[in-house]
């Protein structure tokens, strides 16, 4: 990374310390989605079938896309 794009970096995550947290969280919803479409997919599950499903959703939220797989809590 050149000096100019780090310095950038460093400035943001100080102005805004917890938006590297926004990640982690996206991180642990994504995991949390992939693991109950597997569940209930049973035998046909893939990385592909999931990765196909949610991405027909755009760019909704977490809960719009489990919504609309039927995977409600």
């Amino acid at each position: 990374m050149d000096p100019a794009n780090a310095e950038a970096e460093v400035r943001r995550y100080c102005a805004e310390p917890a938006y590297p947290l926004c990640y982690a969280v996206g991180r642990r919803e994504l995991l949390k989605l992939r693991d109950d479409y597997r569940a209930l997919s049973g035998g046909d599950f893939t990385l592909r079938r999931f990765h196909d499903a949610i991405l027909q959703y755009g760019g909704l939220p977490v809960t719009l896309i489990r919504w609309g797989l039927g995977l409600n809590e």
